[in-house]
């Protein structure tokens, strides 16, 4: 699979290139098949979070200065999540390192009734995702930029779009929207400390984690784009 595979092509929308914008929402719709198709099993857990991040995210972007090159990143991170997940799951691939953590927490005969087991599987998939896939889809958006535009991003103004307000709001939204469907559903995360708590203390504990893991992904990207390309 290639690292634009999650966007329209051509073929998909007539002839015209989609705008970046409306690239990033379809995959807000292909997520939306994913998390169906995996309806009932472990894998919908992080399928749906994945999805609500995703929906929150393009929203809260829309309008915002700037917002293609995020709008860029999210067909990318959606490809390395295809190619690294959607694929062992269908048995096209082996597991990569860094989802092996995720793997195994969804072998756990165990994880519609035990809530930690479940949390250990959203966890899991989350730290996966958001470290090293993010991380190479920041890579894959900054060169597609290069090739089109013969020079990188403005990696400043990308930063302040992944980090700043926007984008955590966007994501403590995606949390309570994630516990809330799973509240509503009677879900496996049901009766668990973290689910059970109130939006501020669950948007705090999210918060801490995926801005370390984020930070984390972006360092070592922008230190890979500095060694292909040179210094930003």
């Amino acid at each position: 699979m290639t690292s634009t595979a999650a966007a329209p092509t051509h073929a998909d929308t007539g002839g015209v290139t989609p705008s970046p914008g409306a690239a990033a929402e379809t995959v807000a719709a292909r997520l939306d098949q994913r998390v169906a198709a995996l309806d009932g099993t472990p894998h919908e857990l992080f399928a749906r979070l994945y999805r609500c991040s995703t929906v929150h995210w393009v929203e809260r972007l829309s309008g915002q200065p700037d917002a293609d090159m995020v709008f860029r990143l999210i067909p990318h991170f959606f490809a390395l999540y295809e190619e690294r997940v959607g694929a062992v799951i269908a048995g096209r691939s082996s597991c990569p390192a860094h989802w092996k953590p995720y793997f195994d927490a969804c072998r756990s005969p165990h994880w519609r009734h035990r809530p930690a087991d479940a949390w250990r599987i959203v966890i899991a998939g989350v730290h996966a995702h958001t470290t090293i896939d993010l991380r190479d889809a920041i890579v894959r958006t900054a060169a597609d930029h290069r090739l089109a535009h013969g020079r990188l991003p403005d990696l400043d103004a990308f930063e302040t779009l992944m980090f700043g307000s926007v984008c955590d709001r966007s994501f403590a939204e995606a949390a309570v929207a994630f516990c809330d469907h799973n509240r509503q559903t009677g879900g496996p995360l049901l009766g668990s400390r973290l689910a059970a708590q109130s939006p501020n203390g669950l948007i705090a504990v999210w918060g801490g984690w995926l801005r370390a893991w984020r930070r984390s992904a972006w360092a070592d990207a922008r230190a890979r784009i500095a060694c292909a390309h040179g210094p930003t």
